[in-house]
């Protein structure tokens, strides 16, 4: 994605910031909202497409009530951490992203969490955390990490997260996911073939959110203009597919 001057501009801001020891909370609101995925990688290679500010603080009405340890997978420059850590809950936070100059952003906005610069796929399979938090890459990624059969990489980070976490809340395209309510007149429910094969394979039921209309925010994506659906998961209680 080619930045624009404007955008440029921002990100020249975002840069500076960055080489300051430490941030206030107005420079840390400048870069969440701000800095661009755009201007360290090929978006439509990677799949970066950082959550929406507004998007990831309605999403994060999810995991009201829940304390303990969460996990950020694909966590960008951490948006969702940072809407989620400011409920009343006593909350632990650990990041994982891939990508160092987007890790090295979040760990400006977000230092109090452990930061882990590298694949979610390298976590060992142990269920370490209360709650897997994700935004996936969105379209066609190949990582070598995936799992033969389940239909991509957001079925393979909501499959890791599965192993490592009690439960999850995971924005994906909505294609991904087996019913339609963000756009709509209604909601109703449309399970595709790959999302029916996830689930058979898995043993892993997705759950309707609270009510997230995530078209409101379609056009405050950076290049794209997705519409998904916020889905929840108890990975303690999946029926057992043949995978696990």
């Amino acid at each position: 994605m080619k930045l624009t001057k404007a955008e440029i501009k921002l990100q020249v801001k975002c840069d500076e910031l960055m080489q300051k020891e430490t941030l206030d909370d107005d420079e840390k609101l400048f870069l969440l909202e701000n800095f661009q995925e755009g201007a360290y990688t090929v978006n439509s290679i990677a799949g970066a497409f950082f959550t929406p500010q507004g998007l990831a603080s309605d999403a994060m009405i999810e995991c009201t009530g829940i304390s303990g340890k969460f996990i950020d997978l694909c966590s960008g420059i951490g948006r969702l951490t940072y809407a989620a850590k400011d409920y009343n809950e006593k909350r632990e936070f650990t990041c994982v992203e891939l990508n160092y100059d987007y890790a090295k952003a979040g760990m400006k906005i977000i230092p109090e969490a452990n930061w882990i610069v590298g694949s979610i796929f390298d976590l060992p399979d142990e269920r370490l955390y209360d709650v897997a938090i994700c935004n996936p890459p969105f379209g066609n990624i190949k990582t070598g990490r995936e799992i033969d059969g389940l239909g991509g990489f957001e079925f393979a980070a909501i499959f890791k997260a599965s192993k490592i976490a009690k439960h999850g809340i995971f924005i994906l395209p909505q294609m991904s996911t087996p019913f339609r309510y963000s756009g709509c007149y209604c909601y109703h429910e449309d399970m595709t073939d790959k999302v029916k094969r996830f689930v058979d394979k898995t043993g892993i039921e997705f759950t309707f959110n609270c009510g997230i209309d995530t078209a409101y925010y379609k056009d405050q994506w950076h290049g794209v203009a997705p519409i998904c659906e916020v889905c929840t998961f108890d990975f303690e209680k999946a029926k057992k597919g043949e995978l696990f």
